[in-house]
């Protein structure tokens, strides 16, 4: 609500109007778009309410939003549920950053890119690879390994096994990423 009325302060001449999910319905019947701006877990349940209000009436777009968070504790199911109603938006820009190494990265209509840091020009980044869909878990994994050691990965492309300290590297990555996700 805070922010609300700070915006309203700022844009007093705003040609669209500013309001708070607080409110009980936040947009009227002759509104073209409704933006939801940067919904937190704590306003979750009222985007997917508002969503659920306008499906097949006006397009609705979230900016930024971040529907769960590790500070607010939810179950698997809760997860599932955030995920599915995500599922249900078309994704028109994204910039996601992988550590110090690279992003993924998605212009609509454009694929899915990842970028990894080139070797050879500092401070810059290439494509590693493009995707349909957003890579993630162990295909991300795969992506940035192979550009990162190109060698490595022709040699288990072409039917070589990884050695067992590869193995025990990606058994504890993937582990990692589990304990991660359940935390979150």
């Amino acid at each position: 609500m805070g922010v609300t009325a700070m915006l309203k302060n700022q844009w007093p001449d705003a040609p669209f109007e500013i309001d708070c999910l607080n409110d009980l319905r936040p947009y009227k019947d002759e509104d073209e778009v409704i933006v939801m701006a940067a919904v937190d877990p704590l306003g979750a349940d009222d985007c997917r309410r508002i969503a659920a209000e306008v499906l097949d009436e006006k397009p609705l777009i979230l900016f930024n939003p971040r529907l769960s968070s590790g500070e607010v504790g939810v179950g698997l199911n809760m997860r599932r549920i955030q995920n599915q109603f995500l599922q249900t938006f078309l994704v028109t820009y994204s910039i996601r950053p992988l550590g110090d190494i690279g992003s993924v990265f998605r212009r609509y209509p454009g694929m899915w890119q990842v970028f990894v840091e080139d070797k050879e020009a500092p401070g810059r980044y290439r494509v590693a690879a493009e995707r349909p869909s957003r890579p993630g878990g162990e295909a991300l994994e795969y992506i940035i390994k192979s550009a990162l050691n190109p060698g490595a990965a022709d040699a288990e492309g072409q039917g070589g096994q990884p050695g067992l300290l590869d193995q025990i590297s990606s058994t504890v990555s993937s582990i990692q990423r589990f304990m991660k996700s359940i935390s979150k």
